[in-house]
């Protein structure tokens, strides 16, 4: 992908903020599938980041949007 570095900070504070992919990517003006490319970029590197320092993600796993957790 040849996005901005620019870009690249401001995708990965949208990612933080939890920001919907449609929303990052009208604010980045990039298309859809380019902000999801980012977005899934960013979620694999975080979890590649954790699994070489946690033993519990060791392995295969899964990482996807879902959240689990209820209200207080």
């Amino acid at each position: 992908m040849r996005i901005p570095y620019s870009s690249w900070l401001l995708f990965i504070k949208l990612f933080e903020l939890e920001v919907s992919t449609r929303k990052a990517g009208r604010q980045t003006v990039t298309s859809y599938p380019t902000a999801l490319k980012a977005f899934d970029t960013l979620r694999r590197s975080i979890v590649e980041h954790l699994s070489q320092q946690d033993d519990l993600l060791k392995g295969e796993i899964e990482a996807d949007e879902s959240y689990f957790g209820g209200k207080r």
